[in-house]
């Protein structure tokens, strides 16, 4: 069993962490941070994706409303309803 042993402002402390890159606690605790931060990462990533994905689908349609809005703006209601499919 490892126990790291660490009083803040003990003798030769300097204050580091008890955890250095030569304990042989580090891959553990590296591991640990990996495992914690690698699922957020993908579920951050999905979720974007999907969000882009939609929004290239809607473009198309979004510009399509956007054009009608102008022409009705302008008052061609009734030139609008001849460009709709």
């Amino acid at each position: 069993m490892i126990s790291v042993h660490w009083a803040p402002g003990a003798a030769g402390d300097h204050g580091r962490f008890p955890v250095g890159f030569d304990s042989p606690v580090f891959p553990v605790a590296l591991g640990l941070v990996i495992v914690g931060i690698l699922p957020a990462f993908l579920g951050e990533s999905h979720f974007a994706f999907l969000g882009y994905a939609r929004n290239f689908r809607q473009t198309p349609i979004r510009r399509e409303l956007d054009y009608l809005r102008c022409w009705e703006e302008a008052g061609g209601s009734e030139g609008a309803q001849a460009f709709r499919p």
